[in-house]
């Protein structure tokens, strides 16, 4: 009998077909948490876009109505002096002689 003698293992098939197995399954594992966390990252993304949207809307209809106001303003002036407390706006009127305060005011300077 030989002292040296080396001992051989032949390898198993079934262990490299498993941990082939076990790769595979890892890899899909990873790839499927990735795919979730980066749909997460989406719907993040869109929520953010969607409450800049609603802001957004939210001020062009408050710009809408006060345009709206202000044609019907300009069309109609007459509806205005009804909304308005009396003392707080007046038009002037045509042939009306002018307010107190809005008279022509002459100054001379001393020569």
């Amino acid at each position: 009998m030989k002292t040296h003698q080396r001992l051989h293992r032949d390898p198993d098939p079934r262990l490299r077909r498993s941990l082939a197995v076990a790769l595979l399954c890892s890899a899909i594992l990873v790839m499927g948490l990735l795919v979730v966390v980066g749909l997460r990252v989406q719907q993040v993304h869109l929520a953010y876009q969607l409450d800049a949207l609603r802001g957004e809307r939210i001020r062009t209809e408050v710009l809408l109505r006060q345009l709206e106001i202000e044609v019907a303003t300009l069309r109609s002036p007459g509806r205005v002096e009804t909304r308005v407390p009396p003392g707080r706006l007046e038009w002037p009127r045509v042939g009306a002689p002018p307010a107190r305060g809005e008279r022509d005011q002459v100054m001379v300077s001393p020569a």
